[in-house]
């Protein structure tokens, strides 16, 4: 099963400004599962208040392991409606890392969210 924590309060700082707080982001797909070293398939989903999707925003995704040292991986998603945004991610070292997810939706407010992942060096 995937390890996978929306985590409230940034531990690092950012140049982005949360403006849509009541926003949700969740890891709704991830490929392999759980995850492990090398490409991954990824979907977030963007959810309002209520639960409904959003779509039309840009999102990019940055990972960086807990521990310092390691550079960090990019990787820009691609809307596909429904709120459901899809990448391609490559996870450079088993371990845990944060996924912070940065946007701007149709309406144009920022938003930022950190998930944590932990990923395995092998399915086994």
């Amino acid at each position: 099963m995937m390890s996978v924590l929306l985590t409230g309060a940034c531990t690092r700082r950012s140049a982005v400004t949360d403006q849509a707080p009541e926003i949700q982001v969740d890891i709704v797909d991830l490929r392999p599962d759980p995850p492990t070293l090398g490409e991954a398939d990824l979907v977030i989903r963007l959810s309002d208040a209520d639960g409904s999707p959003l779509s039309g925003a840009s999102v990019s995704l940055k990972g960086d392991m807990t521990h310092a040292g390691m550079t960090p991986v990019f990787s820009d998603a691609v809307d596909e409606g429904d709120g459901r945004y899809r990448t391609t991610f490559e996870w450079t070292m088993a371990g845990d890392w944060i996924l912070t997810v940065t946007g701007t939706l149709a309406d144009g407010r920022a938003f930022q969210r950190e998930l944590q992942v932990g990923v395995a060096a092998d399915g086994g």
